[in-house]
């Protein structure tokens, strides 16, 4: 069975241009949500086997949604890759303070996105 990954972005064009790579190069399903609310809903029906985030979106953010999801049993050990534009010090450790596994920046390079796929999901 193929694994999914819960790709999170409130931008089409991003959610879009990550799934057209994901596709290229693995066979997992994507699912995608545009919300941190709706990034909750779907991690929770869904069982994803690893998330891929932004962290500024309107309403609940990359960082809520990540505390969210450690406080919750079925999610708490669930790969959580924040991608964003985000890159100072403070939002990375903000980003590890709120429980991610790993803090990316955007946009992803095909060869980062190959390295992060196959560091969690093998």
């Amino acid at each position: 069975m193929p694994k999914t990954i819960l790709l999170v972005d409130d931008s089409s064009t991003m959610r879009v241009a990550q799934r057209i790579a994901i596709s290229k190069i693995t066979n997992f399903n994507v699912v995608c949500a545009s919300s941190g609310q709706e990034a909750l809903e779907k991690a929770f029906s869904e069982t994803p086997d690893l998330i891929l985030m932004d962290v500024v979106m309107p309403g609940m953010d990359g960082f809520e949604v990540c505390r969210e999801l450690r406080r919750n049993p079925r999610t708490m050990k669930l790969p959580i890759v924040l991608v964003t534009f985000r890159n100072g010090d403070e939002s990375i450790q903000e980003g590890y303070k709120c429980g991610c596994t790993d803090y990316l920046m955007k946009p992803l390079k095909e060869g980062e996105l190959v390295t992060v796929l196959n560091k969690y999901l093998g």
